[in-house]
């Protein structure tokens, strides 16, 4: 299986990057225009971009403040049954670092090259939102 991995810094406590990726209003705010459900372990939300494209994640666990594990149960190609870990960590001049990984890709799959694009587009627009305030959606 292949692993898509990003990371970024930013300037932001890391309650605040947590809430931008662990509340429906902070995943508004960058990942996508429309998100609905309950945030809540074992619970669902729904995606959805400007084009009408649709996610479908379950929220696996989560560690206020410093990870989230979330798993897609639907979405376009060969998304559904893979997984996504957002691990933060505090470093030493006052950021927050942000740690994605993306697993549970097969090897062959086409959609990798795709999906590792949308992933660092996706970390710049949270580091943007949380840094500013703006919402900019990389699927809107």
């Amino acid at each position: 299986m292949s692993t898509i991995s990003h990371a970024i810094r930013i300037r932001a406590p890391r309650d605040e990057v947590f809430e931008a990726i662990a509340t429906t209003k902070g995943l508004q705010g960058w990942y996508a225009p429309r998100v609905t459900g309950e945030l809540a372990v074992h619970e669902e939300i729904v995606a959805e971009a400007a084009d009408g494209e649709v996610f479908r994640w379950k929220l696996l666990s989560q560690n206020p403040g410093t990870s989230a594990e979330w798993e897609c149960v639907s979405g376009p190609g060969s998304s559904a049954g893979t997984r996504v870990m957002h691990r933060l960590s505090e470093t030493d001049d006052g950021r927050t670092a942000v740690e994605v990984d993306h697993d549970g890709w097969s090897e062959e799959d086409d959609a990798i090259p795709t999906c590792n694009t949308l992933w660092g587009i996706l970390i710049g627009r949270l580091r943007d939102y949380v840094e500013s305030g703006s919402a900019t959606h990389a699927l809107g």
